[in-house]
């Protein structure tokens, strides 16, 4: 069995990559089919461009955004942007990208994911010895052929990097090692939803040496952010994280996955309760949680559900836990997983409709998780 997953996953994700690459080396000019080349990508783009070029005091101004992004935007309405919502430290990463012309920029971002995706691979399949984590490839291709996650690195998202960083705490608290458990969760810090709920893990689990390593992670992401965007950044990027939220209230749903946007336009008001419970329900499943493993894989699960907005893509997240369901469950979960990996499948190559179908295997696989840290044991 391990070594057919092996063979057909690593196929999948080889004719995937084949095929983005093709698509682009082969794409006249930068628009393809309806949409073009880049995805989201262009928003990082522009914002390595406005840090690399000094202006970094108007990297949450949408009309500098807009400006920026302009020349990727082909036959966009004066003024479209994708708003770029993330910690100044980020457009830093990508200035280098911003002055190559796109195809290049896309092919390498991409390249870049398959390597954090491959990494994040190495590390699961180190936490994880058993069912796919007893061979490296396996797990590779388990992640490679899961559409959220291929889906994510498609369009320019950064998904894989967050889900390698998750992987590496998963692999220090698996191993007892809180350094390389800090490191993960501060460099989740970088999309600050994420780092919370990294953070939150380390408070539940009393893992007081990764949170002190977190918080130098953070100091370091802070004073990149102040070289980059001045010493008002935070209180700036609040402001502008509140604008782009109320923007895209009600408008975003179909591309959404947190539990806090699918509520809140049938329940107004009750999202952020919903939010809170949820994290407390799950943060107490971490604590009480037997397995390490067990707490990261519900920490995720809290990272996509819980924040206001979660982007289809964070999707690829579930990953994790689904391969903690498959090492802990083995054959017995293997066939549920399939279905929903085949559920993804649809999502990926069909319109959204009014919710995004990603939103079931999100919420099948949080359920799952918490359901099987929460049973009573036999015996007890």
């Amino acid at each position: 069995m391990l070594e057919r997953l092996r063979a057909w996953s690593l196929a999948l994700s080889f004719a995937l990559v084949s095929g983005a690459v093709l698509a682009v080396a082969t794409t006249p000019g930068i628009a393809r089919g309806n949409g073009r080349i880049g995805g989201d990508l262009v928003a990082f783009l522009a914002a390595g461009q406005l840090v690399g070029e000094g202006r970094g005091a108007a990297l949450y101004d949408l009309h500098a955004q807009a400006e920026a992004q302009r020349p990727w935007l082909p036959g966009a309405a004066r003024g479209s942007v994708v708003p770029f919502a993330y910690p100044p430290t980020v457009a830093l990463l990508y200035a280098p990208l911003a002055w190559l012309p796109l195809r290049i920029a896309y092919l390498l971002h991409l390249a870049c994911s398959l390597l954090a995706t491959a990494l994040a691979a190495h590390l699961l399949a180190g936490a994880f010895p058993s069912s796919a984590g007893q061979d490296r490839w396996a797990t590779l291709g388990v992640l490679g052929a899961f559409w959220p996650l291929w889906h994510a690195s498609e369009i320019g998202q950064n998904t894989p990097f967050s889900l390698a960083s998750f992987a590496l705490v998963a692999f220090g608290m698996a191993r007892a090692r809180p350094t390389l458990a800090g490191l993960g969760a501060g460099l989740l810090l970088l999309k600050p939803p994420l780092g919370a709920a990294a953070l939150l893990l380390l408070v539940v689990r009393k893992s007081w040496r990764a949170l002190a390593v977190a918080a130098a992670v953070a100091l370091v992401i802070h004073a990149t952010g102040v070289l980059a965007a001045g010493p008002d950044w935070p209180s700036v990027w609040l402001d502008a994280v509140r604008t782009f939220a109320r923007h895209d209230a009600g408008a975003d749903l179909a591309w959404s996955v947190s539990a806090w946007a699918l509520l809140e336009p049938w329940l107004p008001g009750r999202g952020p309760v919903v939010a809170l419970l949820l994290a407390l329900g799950l943060g107490g499943l971490a604590q009480r949680a037997d397995d390490p493993r067990a707490a990261v894989a519900l920490a995720v699960c809290a990272a996509v559900l819980v924040p206001p907005h979660a982007g289809f893509y964070e999707a690829g997240l579930m990953a994790l836990p689904a391969l903690w369901l498959l090492d802990a469950g083995g054959a017995r979960a293997a066939a549920p997983l399939a279905s929903l990996w085949a559920l993804t499948a649809v999502g990926y190559f069909t319109t959204p409709g009014r919710v995004h179908l990603y939103v079931v295997p999100v919420l099948w696989i949080s359920a799952w998780t918490a359901w099987s840290v929460g049973r009573p044991k036999r015996g007890t």
